[in-house]
């Protein structure tokens, strides 16, 4: 599964991550908190946003503390969709 995450689009990777999550591996969906919560800190406030949507769509408790912090963005496009994923 690990060969079709690495060449598949955000929803294959978000789709093999939630699934192997409620297997109990995490371990896709700790690499996928991991390249999401790079975008957190992107300067586009776009990106910012599209990162805790992904984030917030794994519906666990590691993904949703990465986006605490952005409840405190500078963008309120940002902090709307922070609190709209908790």
């Amino acid at each position: 599964m690990t060969s079709f995450y690495a060449g598949g689009s955000q929803q294959i990777k978000l789709s093999l991550a939630t699934t192997l999550a409620a297997r109990g591996d995490d371990s896709l969906s700790l690499r996928y908190q991991e390249e999401s919560a790079s975008n957190l800190v992107d300067e586009d406030p776009k990106v910012r946003s599209a990162a805790i949507n992904a984030l917030a769509a794994l519906r666990s408790e590691s993904a949703l503390a990465l986006v605490y912090p952005s409840l405190k963005d500078e963008s309120d496009e940002v902090r709307l969709a922070a609190l709209h994923s908790l």
